[in-house]
């Protein structure tokens, strides 16, 4: 406290810090209510992508981090069983496609329709 008290502008930065965190709090118990499981899947491939993506010449994305399918479950909070149907789903779209443990988007732009706020 007495920290604070000394140097207002760390305590304004503590702060912030605090606000940003509860955003994404609110945020995402938010996305968990609301959303269903296969938006929150795309959305997070589409993250992943401007994260991790490495642009293709033909217009596919390479991500360049690996994810077991029960940590991409995780963060999406459903189970694994969901989030494998989904991937499988997205990948006879032809959306998406696994080479190795490497996941490519094929498809950035048809991936991104399927949002309903497109």
């Amino acid at each position: 406290m007495d920290a604070l008290r000394r140097y207002p502008q760390f305590a304004l930065d503590i702060l912030e810090r605090m606000g940003q965190e509860l955003k994404c709090a609110e945020e995402k118990a938010r996305d968990l209510a609301y959303k269903s499981a296969q938006e929150r899947m795309v959305e997070m491939l589409l993250t992943l992508k401007e994260t991790y993506g490495e642009a293709e010449g033909d217009g596919s994305y390479r991500i360049q981090i690996t994810l077991t399918r029960e940590e991409l479950a995780n963060m999406l909070g459903i189970t694994t069983e969901t989030a494998v149907r989904n991937l499988t789903w997205l990948k006879d779209k032809g959306l998406i496609a696994f080479e190795r443990k490497v996941m490519r988007l094929l498809d950035p732009e048809r991936l991104q329709r399927l949002l309903p706020y497109y």
